[in-house]
């Protein structure tokens, strides 16, 4: 006798038989979600809890970078991004470029991209997949708590203003995923990454815990404030 199961993976899920009848599947608590997103987002980027609202903070003529997750992270970016390019359309859309922070994963397709980023790929705006491999597209963006030179994505550095969009959930070497790890390793070199994803951290490392309390996150936090942002988490 067996017991099918079904996983959340990928795009549609996979079920798989356990064996035997003496099994506990441990659920998560569904929880409902906003009745309307996108009046929620305005909301919070308009008024927000602290700082003055993006669509002020931002300038007409200055450059920006908005990095977003790479398609292994379920970021609703093809929602999100429209509604920031809404509240910077007074920022000229070549003044703007879209970053896919991959870390050290894989390049994006261009299905994927489509995928990732719907009507927001016809805005005009630059859309860059980053490279953590390809030093020509780097900049050095400061030095990290090891003393070591930490480089990010050029355009990243470079521009005015960063938004990084991101997501919160747990993870098992951050504690938590999400705000500064978009950054760091989102966009960030292949050595720095390789020093803060080493098996030393990942077996200190506790699932959950805060991110503030973990050594990864500690070194990953201050990496990623070498290039100051504005962060929006779902």
């Amino acid at each position: 006798m067996s017991m099918r199961v079904k996983l959340e993976y990928g795009t549609a899920g996979v079920e798989i038989a356990m064996p035997g009848d003496n099994v506990t599947v441990v659920a998560p608590r569904f929880v409902s979600g906003l009745p309307d997103e996108e009046a929620a987002f305005l909301q919070a980027v308009r008024r927000p809890l602290a700082g003055a609202p993006l669509a002020s903070v931002v300038q007409s003529h200055e450059r920006v970078a908005i990095v977003i997750a790479d398609v292994t992270r379920p970021l609703p970016s093809e929602r999100i991004v429209p509604w920031v390019l809404r509240e910077l359309h007074h920022v000229p859309a070549d003044h703007i470029t879209i970053v896919i922070g991959t870390g050290s994963h894989r390049a994006t397709t261009t299905a994927e991209m489509g995928a990732m980023l719907g009507d927001a790929i016809a805005s005009g705006c630059r859309l860059v997949d980053h490279s953590a491999f390809d030093s020509s597209r780097l900049a050095l963006a400061g030095t990290g708590i090891d003393g070591e030179p930490v480089f990010m994505n050029r355009e990243y550095v470079e521009a005015d203003r960063r938004i990084v969009i991101g997501f919160v959930e747990p993870h098992f070497m951050a504690g938590f995923s999400g705000g500064f790890k978009a950054v760091f390793p989102g966009v960030a070199d292949i050595a720095a990454i390789m020093r803060y994803h080493d098996a030393r951290l990942a077996i200190l490392s506790v699932p959950g815990v805060s991110s503030r309390e973990t050594p990864r996150s500690g070194g990953s936090g201050t990496m990623a404030r070498c290039c100051p942002s504005i962060s929006a988490s779902t």
